[in-house]
C-alpha cells in the first residue's frame, strides 16, 4: 500500500516544467529564427532579391571563398545548433513522455503528419533540428513523427517559402510547398512502414522497504 501510494504520488504532472519548455521554445525560437527572418522578409519583398551570392568572386581565390563561407555560415548557423541542442535535451526532461506517447508515439499516419505540423514554426536546418528528434526518439516517438519533424524543418521552411515567392514568384514557392509536402509525408510514412520499432524498456527501480518488526523482540 506504500509502495501505491508513493508511486500515485509521483504522477501528477508538474504543469511548471512544459511551460519552461515553450518558453524557452518561444524565446528561442524568436531570438535566431522568426526576428531575423521577419527583417529579411521586408528586405525580399522591396528588392525581390536576398542578397548577392557568397560565392561570387570564386573564380579569383577558390579557397578563399570557401573558407569565408564556411565562416559566414558558421555565425548563422551556430546559435541555431545550440538550441537544436538544448531542446533535444530539456524534451527528455520537461515534457512528459505519455504526451508524446499520445501525439507523435503512434506508428500511424497521425504520428507523423502531427511531426509534420509540429515542425513548421522551427524553421531549422537539418543539424539544428536533428538534436531535437534525437531527443524525440529517446522518448518513444515514432519513427515516423520523429523523421516527419526532422525534414519538415528545412523543407517546409515558411519563411523558405516567403522568399521564393518574393524572389522567384508565387507559382515557384506553391510548387516547392506541394513538393515538400508530398516528400515528407512520403519519405516518414514508407519508413514507418519498414523500419520495425523496438520497444525500449525501462529499467526497475529497487526500492528499499523496511522489514516489519514483529515485536518487543
Amino acid at each position: 500500500m506504500t509502495g501505491q501510494s508513493s508511486s500515485q504520488a509521483a504522477t501528477p504532472i508538474q504543469w511548471w516544467k512544459p511551460a519552461l519548455f515553450f518558453l524557452v521554445v518561444i524565446a528561442g525560437l524568436w531570438y535566431v529564427k522568426w526576428q531575423p527572418y521577419y527583417g529579411k522578409a521586408f528586405t525580399a519583398a522591396e528588392t525581390h532579391s536576398i542578397g548577392k551570392s557568397i560565392l561570387a568572386q570564386a573564380d579569383a581565390n577558390p579557397w578563399q571563398a570557401a573558407l569565408d563561407y564556411a565562416m559566414i555560415y558558421f555565425l548563422a548557423v551556430w546559435k541555431a545548433a545550440v538550441l537544436g541542442v538544448i531542446l533535444g535535451s530539456l524534451i527528455q526532461v520537461l515534457i512528459p513522455r505519455d504526451w508524446l506517447l499520445r501525439t507523435l508515439g503512434q506508428s500511424r499516419f497521425r504520428g507523423t503528419l502531427l511531426g509534420t505540423l509540429f515542425s513548421l514554426p522551427g524553421m531549422m536546418c537539418t543539424c539544428c533540428a536533428a538534436p531535437v528528434a534525437a531527443g524525440m526518439r529517446r522518448q518513444q516517438v515514432s519513427m515516423g513523427g520523429a523523421l516527419a519533424f526532422w525534414m519538415g524543418n528545412p523543407v517546409l521552411n515558411p519563411a523558405t517559402l516567403v522568399f521564393m515567392g518574393f524572389v522567384l514568384g508565387w507559382g515557384f514557392a506553391a510548387i516547392r510547398l506541394v513538393a515538400g509536402l508530398v516528400m515528407v509525408l512520403l519519405i516518414a510514412t514508407l519508413v514507418q512502414k519498414w523500419v520495425r520499432e523496438t520497444p525500449q524498456t525501462q529499467a526497475p527501480v529497487e526500492i528499499d522497504i523496511p522489514e516489519a518488526q514483529g515485536g518487543f523482540f
